[in-house]
C-alpha cells in the first residue's frame, strides 16, 4: 500500500482495499498466537478506526501541524525505501 501511495495510483489503492477487507485464515492463525479471542476483534476495529478517521480527515482535507510536516516527508520519500 505504501507503493500505491507514494505513486498516487488510485487503482492500486482499490486493489488493495478490496482484497485487504476479508482477513485471511493466516492473519487469524497469526493473530491467535499472541492474541485471545476477545483481543482479536479489537485489533480488526481499531485499525479500521484508524482508517476511517484517516478518510474522514482527507476527504475533510485537514492539514498537518507544521511540526508535523518534514517527519511524514521523510516516511513517504521513496529514497528511504526499503532497498531504495
Amino acid at each position: 500500500m505504501r507503493v500505491a501511495a507514494l505513486r498516487r495510483s488510485t487503482y492500486e489503492w482499490a486493489q488493495h482495499l478490496f482484497v485487504a477487507r476479508a482477513i485471511k485464515d493466516t492473519i487469524w492463525a497469526a493473530l491467535a498466537e499472541h492474541l485471545n479471542s476477545q483481543a482479536i476483534p479489537d485489533v480488526i476495529l481499531t485499525a479500521g478506526s484508524y482508517a476511517m478517521v484517516a478518510s474522514m480527515l482527507d476527504s475533510l482535507g485537514i492539514e498537518l501541524d507544521n511540526d508535523l510536516c518534514s517527519g511524514v516527508a521523510a516516511l513517504t520519500d521513496p529514497s528511504t525505501a526499503i532497498g531504495g
